[in-house]
Parts: C-alpha cells; structure tokens; sequence
C-alpha cells in the first residue's frame, strides 16, 4: 500500500494525497475521467492499509490550509517543496517508510 502525491499539470495547481496498492493504475483511473493531466510526484510504501490511512491522514492534517476538496489541495510551491522534502526524507512515527520517485513507480509496470 502507498500513499501517492498526484499534481494537475493543465488547468490550475492542485495536488491529491491519496492511497492505493497501485499509484500509477490509480493515476491512470484518475486522468481517464478529467481534462486535467496528472504528474505522479512521488510515494510513500507503507506497511499496510492500517499504516497508509495513518500517514494519509497525517498528511491532509498537515495540508488542511490549502484543502480545496476531500484529497484535493492547492499546490502552491511551498506545499509542492514540503512534498518534495518529505519524499527525500519522510520517517513516520512508526519507522521509516520507502519512497518512490515517479520513475520508479512506472518502471515496476
């Protein structure tokens, strides 16, 4: 299970913090209905679904200033930099948890 950064690269800044077994088939699920393409910034490989909905969660907390709906928030540059950092860096309360690049995440299809 991940958690996933996706960010709207036409129409607008936003980003969705999400979880799923597969970042990239969800982000594929995702660009299939939106005129809005998607660039996969990275993820989180947590333990389980247990551990995934606690870093989620986490995570909307940390970003609830910037909500604009559900997963959905305004991807300014600073939150795209925080982002950034915690994928270079991210250590949950319970260990560490491994991240992927976009790269990584499409060359294991």
């Amino acid at each position: 299970m991940f958690v996933y950064f996706l960010k709207t690269v036409r129409g607008g800044s936003r980003l969705k913090i999400g979880k799923a077994n597969d970042p990239v088939a969800r982000m594929r699920s995702l660009q299939t209905g939106s005129p809005q393409g998607f660039r996969l910034i990275g993820a989180l490989k947590c333990r389980d679904e247990a551990h995934a909905l606690r870093v989620e969660k986490a995570l909307h907390e940390r970003f609830a200033g910037n909500r604009i709906h559900g997963e959905w928030f305004m991807g300014r540059d600073y939150v795209i930099r925080e982002v950034g950092d915690l994928l270079n860096s991210y250590m949950s309360a319970n260990g560490p948890v491994k991240t992927y690049t976009e790269q990584e995440l499409l060359s294991m299809k």
